[in-house]
């Protein structure tokens, strides 16, 4: 559920990607409005559902790498149009979250080799 989720909710934000800058401004202020807030209250519940840390099974699994992946896109700032704190003011379990995997040893150590 969560990956549906959020594969959901990335395409419609991918969806803005290409579209006129007055377009795109008025179409991302609308998703950072309601939509995108909205999914990530129901992620962030999902989270806390499964103990807070992990989705599922108490570990890191191919869920909480794809919720990492979104988040990180939302708070990088890259986002025209999308506040970077938007995770923050409503998920703040998942903004925990991302700080739990990306610390996480592989993870780390994978990010270490790319910078490389």
């Amino acid at each position: 559920v969560v990956m549906e989720a959020v594969e959901d909710i990335s395409t419609k934000i991918g969806n803005t990607i290409f579209i006129e800058d007055e377009a795109k401004k008025k179409a991302r202020e609308a998703l950072a409005a309601g939509p995108i807030p909205r999914f990530l209250q129901q992620i962030n519940a999902r989270l806390k559902a499964g103990g807070g840390e992990w989705f599922v099974e108490k570990r890191l699994t191919v869920a909480d790498l794809k919720c990492f992946l979104w988040i990180r896109w939302l708070k990088s700032g890259a986002l025209d149009h999308i506040p970077a704190d938007i995770v923050d003011k409503h998920a703040p379990l998942l903004a925990a979250h991302l700080e739990r995997v990306k610390s996480h040893p592989k993870i780390a150590v994978y990010y270490a080799a790319r910078k490389k």
